[in-house]
């Protein structure tokens, strides 16, 4: 959920946060919605629910792919929790002080009066897991040798994937180096897809979402929308056309339809705007390349088409109402980044 973007996604629709706000609250007879934050919040349905057990701290930009494993898992297992945004810029001193490693995501567990932090998204993942056994996200102890491996192997797959990237856009590196880097990504892929065959499907490790559909979906998930507009690589098909990576295509159908993915996942015009973002974020002194450059202005034009594209239809009630819910909870963060 991006919150600091002139737009927000809920439900994998990407909204304008005005058409969000205005749609939520807005009244028959009402002549204007105000525009305080604080009378905007006295507009939301009031809630009587207790403070949830399990707080999750992420970036403000939803932009984290590892908070975005352990937001799958809270919503998969249907665990209440809130949430607290932290600006990776400029993370307060509380967070340093309650974080070793002041890196998100973490999340504070509260039980029988106690407190407990737990940090890094594969050891949350696990603590989760072990607290709150159902819905399992592993298999059984007897079965679970081969969801083992594919969780292991999700690091060297998203660092082929990363150097691949990363070669194309540099312009030192040799065309025989890129081709030889695309490869062994795709032989990742490959090796991928054949895993997800042998456990039946359509998920990584069988008929149900597990963790190690949440450790892979954030780069599968940006790699979809992103790599096509840096790279040229096409990791899922034009419509029409067949899969090179059928088993990695229904997968991704598979998780289109699953509620907890659909209140998680990131948009086509967030992964395509952010190409822009980062660009200038990671560009060598600043200045961008005439083939960054191009890039940008290719990411740029995917993302108007696609918020045109969102913007004809008019987002569900329900849909508005948790957006709005979301940008007036954490108005300070959504402004603070949006004008920095």
């Amino acid at each position: 959920l991006s919150l600091s973007r002139p737009h927000t996604a809920v439900m994998g629709i990407a909204i304008p946060i005005g058409l969000a706000v205005t749609t939520a609250l807005a009244m028959p007879m009402v002549p204007a919605v105000p525009t305080r934050w604080a009378a905007l919040a006295r507009r939301l349905p009031a809630s009587s629910a207790p403070t949830p057990a399990i707080t999750l701290y992420r970036d403000t930009n939803g932009w984290c792919p590892f908070c975005e494993r352990v937001w799958l898992q809270l919503e998969t297992k249907g665990l209440p929790y809130e949430e607290v945004l932290i600006n990776l810029r400029d993370k307060p001193q509380w967070y340093k002080d309650m974080v070793p490693t002041t890196l998100v995501p973490a999340v504070k567990i509260r039980s029988g009066g106690t407190e407990e932090v737990v940090w890094e998204s594969d050891v949350i993942l696990r603590r989760l897991e072990e607290l709150h056994p159902e819905p399992a996200m592993l298999p059984p102890d007897g079965e679970r040798a081969a969801a083992e491996a594919l969780i292991a192997e999700a690091g060297n797959l998203s660092s082929a994937g990363f150097r691949f990237a990363a070669a194309v856009r540099n312009a030192s590196v040799t065309q025989e180096e890129v081709a030889s880097l695309r490869a062994a990504f795709e032989d990742g892929l490959d090796a991928l897809d054949a895993a997800i065959a042998e456990g039946g499907g359509p998920f990584l490790c069988g008929g149900s979402v597990g963790l190690a559909d949440a450790t892979y979906l954030p780069f599968l998930e940006r790699w979809a929308v992103q790599l096509p507009l840096t790279s040229g690589f096409a990791l899922r098909p034009e419509e029409g056309e067949p899969p090179r990576w059928p088993q990695i295509e229904g997968w991704f159908v598979a998780m289109a339809e699953e509620p907890a993915y659909a209140r998680v996942r990131g948009d086509t015009y967030s992964w395509s705007a952010a190409v822009a973002a980062f660009q200038r974020i990671f560009a060598t002194n600043g200045t961008l390349s005439d083939a960054q450059r191009a890039v940008s202005r290719r990411a740029d034009g995917a993302a108007a088409l696609e918020l045109r594209r969102s913007a004809q239809a008019a987002p569900s009630a329900a849909a508005a109402l948790a957006a709005a819910e979301k940008i007036i909870a954490n108005w300070e963060a959504v402004v603070a980044d949006a004008t920095a």
